[in-house]
């Protein structure tokens, strides 16, 4: 089960997903094909490698990456 602003993964040998909620709920589904690729998070961020993780971070805290406007929900 998940609490509010949590995410889960939906394995490819898995069949189905059953949503259940007892005060309503948001649900984003994102597919697509597999990259079959390494993978480090930290954060929100996502990359291949440590090395892309530190630089990523880096380019975020140096204003690189813009100023999303964020709604949280």
């Amino acid at each position: 089960s998940l609490k509010a602003n949590q995410m889960a993964l939906y394995y490819r040998d898995a069949s189905d997903i059953e949503l259940f909620s007892e005060t309503g709920a948001e649900f984003l589904a994102l597919g697509g094909q597999p990259l079959n690729e390494t993978v480090y998070a930290y954060g929100p961020f996502v990359m291949n490698n440590e090395d892309e993780i530190r630089r990523c971070i880096a380019n975020y805290q140096s204003g690189k990456m813009g100023d999303p406007d964020v709604v949280n929900h």
